[in-house]
């Protein structure tokens, strides 16, 4: 049971930061093609708003556990991310993060929570991803429903946000946000 935990937790870590993995085949293959860049994150749109103003409007939401901007640190060769949230122990893991693409403008908005048990969310988990979706503009409603559903995936779009959700049993939950695609 632990290795296939272990299994979804790395295939979730990998979509949690939105990119695919390149693996050079050989190291005879010619220096170009094993320093070639993930640009995926590049293709995302803009985030529509400065992480400033996120950060300003989460810290402002009742109840919110606290955040600041972290330092930008190298996303492998995928882009950029900084911390907003980071806390790990030996059972669990809560990370709420903000992405960027390699010209470091701000694309992406995650959040991931892994626990020792078949809980989807602690208290503390509630707390980060409310102060999230309210600094955002999104209602709440979108993600209860998820949460009170038997589904294990769920996507919408709400005040120019594509929203993202994942859980899976046992103790696993991300949520990314994206702006929206135009129509």
């Amino acid at each position: 049971m632990k290795k296939f935990f272990m299994s979804v937790l790395i295939l979730l870590v990998f979509l949690f930061a939105g990119c695919s993995v390149d693996k050079t085949e050989t190291k005879a293959k010619d220096e170009s093609t094993q320093t070639k860049i993930d640009n995926s994150l590049d293709k995302l749109p803009f985030f529509p708003i400065t992480l400033d103003k996120f950060i300003s409007g989460y810290n402002s939401t009742s109840g919110a556990v606290p955040i600041q901007e972290g330092k930008l640190m190298k996303l492998d060769n995928k882009g950029y991310y900084k911390d907003l949230l980071y806390e790990e122990t030996k059972d669990s893991q809560l990370i709420l993060r903000a992405i960027y693409g390699h010209d470091k403008k701000l694309r992406r908005i995650s959040f991931l929570q892994k626990l020792p048990d078949d809980q989807i969310l602690n208290d503390r988990g509630i707390a980060i991803l409310n102060g999230t979706i309210h600094s955002l503009g999104i209602r709440a409603n979108q993600l209860t429903d998820f949460l009170n559903s038997e589904e294990t995936t769920g996507f919408f779009n709400e005040n120019g946000y594509y929203v993202q959700i994942t859980k899976i049993s046992p103790g696993l939950f991300t949520l990314i946000i994206d702006k929206a695609a135009k129509n």
